[in-house]
């Protein structure tokens, strides 16, 4: 048979102080012996290691020959590889997240057969374009605008007027080499050869002119021109 004893308050007959009672739980078994006897055998009713802190107990508290060590071995290995496990886990999403972002700022560097070649471990050979187009651009003005605004504005401007000049290279197929303050450089036909590179441009040029206005200046409203 088995019995689940709970302590409770009791007055101290020596010192009659008040004794508390914990909250700990016992389990105890009864056991016939050969000889036509009973033993009662009493332990600590606990699965893990934190049902015995909660207890004030440890390990040592429990009896030496009982499963129920090994079940709190057990319990304690489990929830020590669960742990590692989701600790891994977490690590592994990070490092998918920093890998996106380090081929997301290599691919917006360098075209993507040469950041894909510099991820492989791969030696970039230089290449000869004949047939390319370049466009630069600034916008006017640009200096006596940052003089005037808070340069938080000025970034704003810029991410605004960059937004609309990306999307306008991608519809005709330019390759965005870089931007430095207000200059806008890209070109067509390269990576990517194009025999209609200089129409590209000259397309992509006009459709910036006509859709600048868009953005405004910081300093007086007016479109950037």
């Amino acid at each position: 048979q088995k019995f689940f004893l709970s302590p409770v308050p009791f007055d101290d007959e020596k010192t009659g102080a008040r004794i508390e009672a914990h909250d700990v739980k016992f389990k105890g078994n009864l056991i016939k012996t050969s000889n036509g006897g009973a033993m009662f055998v009493l332990s600590p009713d606990a699965d893990n290691i934190t049902e015995l802190t909660r207890m004030g107990l440890t390990m040592s508290d429990l009896p030496l020959h009982s499963f129920q060590r090994d079940v709190v071995f057990l319990g304690e290995h489990i929830a020590s590889e669960v742990r590692t496990a989701h600790k891994l886990d977490r690590l592994s999403k990070k490092l998918d997240r920093e890998k996106t972002l380090s081929n997301t700022l290599l691919e917006s560097m360098l075209p993507g057969t040469v950041a894909e070649k510099l991820r492989r471990g791969e030696t970039v050979e230089p290449l000869l374009y004949e047939n390319v187009t370049l466009f630069f651009s600034d916008v006017v003005g640009f200096t006596s605008i940052c003089d005037a605004v808070e340069p938080w504005d000025v970034i704003d401007m810029l991410n605004k007027l960059y937004t609309v000049m990306d999307h306008l290279a991608s519809e005709f197929n330019l390759y965005k080499v870089e931007t430095i303050g207000d200059a806008y450089m890209c070109c067509s036909g390269m990576p990517t050869p194009d025999e209609n590179h200089a129409q590209n441009i000259a397309n992509f040029a006009l459709a910036v002119a006509d859709c600048v206005h868009l953005v405004k200046s910081p300093a007086d409203g007016k479109p950037l021109q």
